[in-house]
């Protein structure tokens, strides 16, 4: 936020404008701090996990497939599975990459949805130099390409921006990746051969190797289920999420969907009905006013606990719009939104004896 509205006071002329965006900045910290603030007076901060850097790639590319289909796009990836062996240096660095990929990846479909064969393509290799491992992430694309002029003077200026009759920007978004892969001791760059051939931009960020890493502390064992009789139920209280995953789930193939939208509803549920996967919002009252609400985390520890012995307990996937790992939530899997249908499906195979492979998602 600090950043955001430093570039606009260096590029907007009106003091009106900015002395109120100011008012507004200065009360909303004010509150988030409030809102974050520990009892010794610190700040509340939010770890990201280390984890290798197939599983960060691939979760910071959900919203980057919805854009490529939103766009129409032909979007591909290639994620070695050699990247499971590498780790971020830093903590901090999780949340870091997932940004400039978004922001690159953002740029990359805007500007190529215009031309004949719209195509983007990200890929990630690792090298060693000087006893230190590096990974290094490229996106290419198809789309209005820079001129060498721009490449070499202005390319990651603030404000800076390529004159073009179709596209523009607000000149921040480069300036901002190029900030924050310098803060984790990487570069930044980009290529193209000139104007309308597509450009490039890659960025590395250092990286640990370790044989040690494994995608799970434990192995996972395939629950045996009959997708056309198996029990799912959705807990959810955001109601369009609720229909969107329910047609998606019904699209792969599973025919018993039921949503709930309350804690109490879905303690009814499950105390009717065995379920074999429950989809719950680890948010769950988060919107409502209610002392005795309890979260999605502490109502999944509930219906487990009245799982019958010797029985399989259900498996349990978080849902949320905000980036979490099964080891923050306690549970088996997490599915964030916006609901991506590839994902959703990765989930199902991994969890359960069937292929999803013959059934094709409902639009």
């Amino acid at each position: 936020m600090e950043f955001a509205f430093s570039c606009l006071k260096t590029n907007s002329h009106d003091p009106l404008a900015i002395s109120g965006l100011q008012n507004n900045f200065n009360d909303l910290k004010d509150m988030l701090e409030k809102a974050f603030k520990m009892p010794d007076g610190s700040i509340r901060q939010t770890k990201e996990s280390l984890g290798d850097l197939f599983n960060l790639t691939e979760s910071s590319l959900t919203c980057c497939s919805l854009l490529a289909k939103l766009f129409e796009i032909d979007f591909t990836y290639i994620l070695p599975e050699k990247l499971k062996k590498f780790v971020l240096t830093q903590e901090t660095h999780s949340s870091m990459i997932k940004r400039i990929l978004y922001n690159l990846m953002k740029n990359a479909m805007l500007y190529s949805a215009e031309s004949k064969s719209p195509k983007v393509s990200l890929e990630i290799e690792t090298d060693q130099k000087n006893d230190q491992w590096r990974a290094k992430f490229s996106v290419t694309d198809t789309g209005i390409g820079m001129s060498p002029q721009f490449i070499q003077g202005s390319l990651f200026k603030e404000g800076s921006r390529e004159k073009t009759t179709k596209q523009s920007g607000s000149g921040i978004g480069l300036n901002s990746c190029k900030t924050l892969v310098e803060s984790m001791g990487g570069e930044i760059s980009g290529c193209s051969e000139g104007l309308g051939k597509g450009s490039t931009f890659w960025f590395t960020v250092p990286v640990t190797f370790t044989e040690s890493v494994s995608v799970s502390t434990s192995p996972i064992v395939k629950l045996r289920a009959d997708k056309q009789h198996m029990q799912v139920l959705i807990v959810d209280d955001d109601p369009i999420g609720r229909k969107m995953l329910q047609r998606q789930c019904k699209g792969l193939g599973l025919e018993h969907v039921e949503s709930v939208a309350t804690a109490e509803e879905a303690l009814n549920f499950t105390g009717k009905i065995p379920c074999s996967l429950i989809f719950m919002d680890t948010n769950l009252g988060g919107k409502k006013d209610k002392k005795d609400e309890i979260d999605g985390i502490e109502l999944t520890k509930k219906i487990l606990a009245r799982t019958p012995p010797q029985t399989n307990a259900p498996r349990t996937i978080s849902i949320s719009g905000t980036p979490q790992t099964p080891a923050e939530t306690g549970m088996d899997g997490v599915l964030s939104k916006p609901f991506d249908v590839k994902r959703l499906e990765m989930l199902l195979e991994k969890h359960f004896e069937f292929s999803t492979k013959n059934h094709l998602p409902s639009s």
